[in-house]
């Protein structure tokens, strides 16, 4: 991004003040995976900003109101205040109200949209319709934000190489960098072999990260409700609203992973245990809800609540958006059917086909995780997902359908 957005306070006359105040926040609703997540990026942090000599203050607030006071209280002496732009409801009401009451501290609240490449507003002055309506702007405008100028060149006085290497070098941990090296991207070789586009990263970082938050920015109201839905998808849900369900789970079934379909509770289980899932599968995994609910609120309010509760990107604009994608947002119609009518369908056959080299190793890993003994009967070339599941807490899979 342009280092003006960052490094504003170097070109201009500022109020007096000791610091600037920079505020990061973890919000109460996080789940643990997340709060373990960004409790390690703090202690990267720390380290990060010792070595510019600057502090790092964390403090935990019970509530909002606190929070509020915390930072009014730090403002007196500082000379701006500095936050990541907000984009979900609640960030976005707390980050107004804190602006208000600088504003009568003669205060300034200064936000960076760090968290996409282009500014919502920016890139786009309404609700985009799909992803194609922001593709074309978004390449257009994407070398005016990641180009990168610092006008502050920093400058290292050496009197020797032996003061540099003793003072500005940290040792180095042989055990530390082989963790580091194990754990490293595998994709340079995928790339190299063409196995995989690097467009598509870039389409996944930058076309649909801005899909995402431009949603929740413009559908400030109703981007975690029906509200939000295209006219023909409100239509199609209530023309199928009871159309007959050939399987019905509850809750705790759909939790726990007790379904017949083993590819979906293979998906279940990786986000549980490892709080992620993969692209195509979180999809599948999302439209089986939807055929497996009595109706289409029981199954979003299913849907979203795991994803907040296990996923890292949990109350993030990439969850909201995800999530309400299966039921016809961003998307067009498709052929009408039973239940889904014109939203998109997916099935255990694509699985196949798409993963038909490692959906049978997925299956096992995932089971094994869960402490789930599964017999397969070369499941990935038969026309059904169903399997021998043994556990302790075995439960048979019903039939059910609406009267």
């Amino acid at each position: 991004m342009k280092s003006s957005r960052i490094q504003l306070l170097n070109k201009q006359n500022i109020v007096a003040g000791k610091y600037v105040l920079l505020l990061a926040r973890c919000i109460h609703r996080h789940n643990l995976a997340q709060r373990k997540f960004l409790l390690e990026g703090l202690n990267c942090l720390k380290n990060s900003l010792s070595r510019l000599h600057a502090p790092l203050l964390v403090v935990k607030a019970s509530s909002d109101q606190e929070a509020t006071e915390v930072i009014l209280k730090l403002s007196e002496v500082a000379c701006e205040v500095i936050t990541d732009a907000a984009y979900l409801r609640e960030d976005r009401t707390f980050e107004e109200n804190l602006n208000d009451k600088l504003v009568m501290k003669c205060r300034r609240l200064t936000k960076v949209e760090g968290n996409v490449t282009i500014p919502v507003t920016v890139l786009c002055n309404k609700p985009a319709y799909n992803a194609n309506t922001i593709r074309k702007v978004a390449w257009h405008l994407l070398d005016d934000f990641l180009h990168e100028e610092w006008n502050v060149t920093p400058k290292v006085h050496c009197e020797s190489w032996k003061s540099i290497v003793e003072y500005n070098l940290e040792c180095i941990d042989i055990s530390l960098e082989h963790i580091r090296a194990v754990n490293d991207c595998k994709t340079s070789s995928k790339l190299e072999g063409g196995e995989v586009a690097a467009h598509a990263f870039l389409e996944e970082l930058v076309v649909r990260r801005e899909l995402a938050h431009n949603f929740v920015y413009y559908y400030r109201a109703t981007y975690d409700t029906f509200d939000c839905l295209p006219e023909w998808v409100k239509k199609t849900m209530d023309e199928h609203r009871l159309d007959k369900r050939e399987y019905i789970y509850s809750y705790k079934e759909l939790e726990e992973g007790y379904t017949h379909d083993i590819y979906w509770n293979a998906a279940q289980f990786e986000l549980v245990f490892t709080h992620k899932m993969s692209g195509y599968l979180r999809m599948y995994w999302a439209k089986k809800v939807i055929e497996w609910s009595p109706d289409y609120e029981s199954a979003y309010a299913f849907l979203i609540e795991q994803n907040n509760k296990y996923e890292l990107d949990g109350y993030d604009p990439n969850g909201y958006c995800g999530v309400i994608w299966n039921f016809g947002m961003h998307d067009r119609a498709h052929s009408n059917r039973p239940v889904f009518g014109k939203i998109r369908y997916m099935c255990a056959d694509g699985i196949r086909r798409k993963f038909r080299n490692h959906i049978d190793e997925y299956v096992s890993n995932n089971y094994k995780r869960a402490g789930r003994t599964l017999k397969l009967n070369n499941h990935s070339q038969s026309k059904t997902t169903e399997a021998l599941d043994v556990g302790p807490k075995l439960k048979k899979r019903r039939r059910t359908t609406n009267k």
